[in-house]
């Protein structure tokens, strides 16, 4: 898990490497707990569109877990 600063369009970046790394390895990429100001801007840009965004850990984990 990593926290993610509003602020840091660099860490944004990141978090797009890491969705082209999960889908390159065949895996999912879950995103929990994204402060209101990344989450729109992944909205913007349509990278909310392959990873999941959940409000919550739990709600990933039970979403994920069935």
């Amino acid at each position: 898990m990593v926290s993610v600063q509003p602020d840091r369009s660099d860490q944004v970046g990141a978090l797009l490497g890491a969705r082209r790394a999960a889908a390159t390895a065949g895996t999912l990429l879950a995103l929990a707990c994204v402060p209101g100001s990344v989450r729109r801007l992944l909205e913007i840009t349509a990278a909310d569109q392959v990873p999941r965004i959940f409000d919550t850990v739990a709600d990933a984990v039970a979403a994920l877990s069935g």
